[in-house]
């Protein structure tokens, strides 16, 4: 069950120009123009695609949010991952 103020902060993220998606068998889609059916319809604010620093080490791999963090660790490499949203 959505809430009013769940439905109020979609329906402003959408004023604001941000992608909106809709639940459609199972699998969010982009909602170029939605319609509001909150009886029927699921929808949600697009989520900003997850980034983070990997340190490559001879014993392995650590994940780091920051790249400050991930360079202030001694490693072979630094490798920057960004999540890609179909």
């Amino acid at each position: 069950m959505t809430t009013t103020a769940e439905m109020i902060a979609v329906m402003q993220a959408h004023v604001e120009g941000r992608t909106i998606e809709e639940k459609i068998n199972g699998a969010w889609v982009k909602c170029e123009n939605p319609r509001w059916g909150w009886v029927c319809h699921q929808y949600r604010i697009r989520p900003a695609p997850r980034e983070f620093w990997i340190t490559v080490h001879g014993y392995g791999l650590t994940a780091h949010e920051t790249l400050k963090a991930a360079q202030s660790v001694h490693s072979r490499s630094v490798i920057h991952v960004v999540e890609v949203q179909k």
